[in-house]
């Protein structure tokens, strides 16, 4: 009696195994049915132009890019500072215009020096965002007042004009990115798209061509 039970046992011990088994294989037999699977990971040819990410139900496929140039914001750097406490002539004019935005203006008052310009700038709604405003020693008794976009895309470009004199302006203008994908050309104002092809999402890195792969599809 104790022998048959033991042996029960043993039948019902095994037989637990195998559905427990039977129920991972039909768990991986599902996966496989789900196409979404087969597209949720992206190899790029070349990481360093650009890479991507499957963000919902993404075709699986190959996706040749072409980065003609990636999204930047804008820099304008204005030198001609010996310090960072270098008086500003009182009623000296600072313009700083984003985009198409109306310009605001700082108007110097008396005992204005090049740190309170950079407080002023950070400190306005409408820069702030938009620019950020620092002073960087170039050497020596060289100081140079930085003003960083803090968007990228041509529409957040930045102008800046002073009346100052002996002050000059070095501008790096904001840019879109430009690409084609799949000899279809786009630009966008980030490098970060995910409005061009439906569950993938780009991320472009420099100019250059690369190859998206999306799943295990050799098309």
């Amino acid at each position: 009696m104790l022998f048959r039970s033991a042996a029960s046992n043993t039948k019902i011990s095994v037989l637990g195994q195998f559905q427990g088994k039977l129920s991972a294989v039909q768990t991986a037999l599902d996966a496989l049915q789900t196409p979404a699977n087969f597209a949720s990971a992206i190899s790029s040819s070349n990481s360093g132009v650009a890479t991507a990410q499957s963000t919902g139900n993404l075709t699986a496929g190959r996706y040749s890019l072409n980065v003609t140039q990636t999204a930047e914001a804008a820099l304008v750097n204005l030198a001609g500072y010996h310090s960072a406490s270098d008086a500003i002539p009182v009623d000296t004019t600072y313009s700083f215009q984003v985009g198409t935005a109306p310009a605001v203006t700082y108007t110097a008052p008396a005992n204005a020096t090049l740190s309170d310009l950079v407080t002023w700038v950070n400190s306005q709604p409408t820069l702030m965002g938009q620019v950020q405003a620092s002073i960087v020693q170039a050497s020596g008794n060289q100081y140079v007042l930085s003003l960083q976009g803090l968007q990228t895309g041509a529409s957040h470009d930045l102008t800046v004009t002073t009346s100052q004199t002996g002050v000059s302006v070095d501008a790096h203008p904001a840019q879109d990115a430009k690409f084609t994908l799949n000899n279809i050309i786009f630009t966008r104002a980030s490098n970060t798209v995910s409005d061009v092809v439906s569950g993938m999402t780009l991320n472009l890195i420099q100019s250059g061509t690369t190859v998206l792969q999306a799943g295990n599809s050799d098309t």
